[in-house]
């Protein structure tokens, strides 16, 4: 019982600094490119300045809840026995796998299946 409450402490201490580390590395990546998220991406009046910042804002909190989430994950399995976490690690697994389409699987609204679906049609 002592050895996997040191264990889980260890596990704790490590998730503690990998977040700190990569909080102090965060400043030298660059900013998150891509389109801006709903409502801003509306906005027409908006300067290429604030579109930037609100990339990097977005950016930082999607970072942050990965880095909660992550945290959460090694805090719950360092509480479970082994057989807990094989448990664990299958459902997790399963939840992976129906979260993404299957290779092939066409996507309702996806552009990149709209010439697919129509090529269906005919």
């Amino acid at each position: 019982m002592k050895l996997r409450m040191a264990v889980g402490v260890c596990v704790m201490m490590l998730a503690a600094v990998v977040f700190v580390r990569a909080a102090e590395t965060g400043g030298d990546k660059k900013p998150m490119s891509g389109r801006l998220t709903q409502p801003w991406s509306k906005i027409e009046s908006l300067s290429d300045e604030q579109k930037t910042k609100i990339k990097e804002i977005h950016g930082k909190a999607v970072a942050d809840k990965k880095a909660i989430d992550d945290k959460e994950r090694a805090d719950i399995l360092a509480l479970l026995t082994d057989e807990q976490k094989a448990e664990a690690q299958k459902f997790l697994d399963e939840q992976k796998k129906s979260k993404t389409p299957p290779a092939g699987t066409e996507v309702k609204g996806d552009p990149s299946n709209e010439k697919k679906v129509e090529e269906k049609k005919e």
